[in-house]
């Protein structure tokens, strides 16, 4: 038998909290199919290898990251997002390659890749 977890005394009871739990099991089959193409080789692993090997397929990475923001936004759509959060996403986001974009690679395509990273923030500030 397992032992019950205790209440704690600085759960976060607000309404919106409470909503924002009551909701998520609808939101749970898209958020997880969402996690899978994140996590898989087509939707991390090679994005990133393209990044270190200067191709311009790391730009579709963005769709990803699109994605993930419309996936936060869509539980609690009443509630900005973290400022410095969207901040990185844009920076990260709405690029089209340009051949010249080459010879500034890191400066035009590191932006994709942090804002794809940045969900992995959300992820630890949610929990914290």
């Amino acid at each position: 038998m397992e032992p019950r977890v205790q209440p704690s005394d600085d759960a976060d009871d607000r309404q919106e909290v409470r909503q924002l739990f009551a909701d998520l099991p609808a939101s749970l089959p898209t958020l997880e199919t969402l996690l899978r193409d994140c996590q898989s080789h087509w939707g991390y692993e090679d994005p990133v290898y393209r990044f270190y090997h200067h191709s311009f397929k790391v730009y579709a990475l963005q769709e990803t990251t699109s994605a993930i923001v419309v996936a936060l936004r869509s539980l609690a759509p009443e509630r900005p997002l973290n400022e410095s959060f969207l901040a990185v996403v844009r920076d990260g986001t709405g690029k089209i390659f340009e051949p010249q974009h080459n010879l500034r690679w890191l400066e035009m395509t590191r932006p994709i890749i942090e804002a794809f990273y940045a969900r992995g923030a959300t992820q630890r500030q949610a929990a914290a």
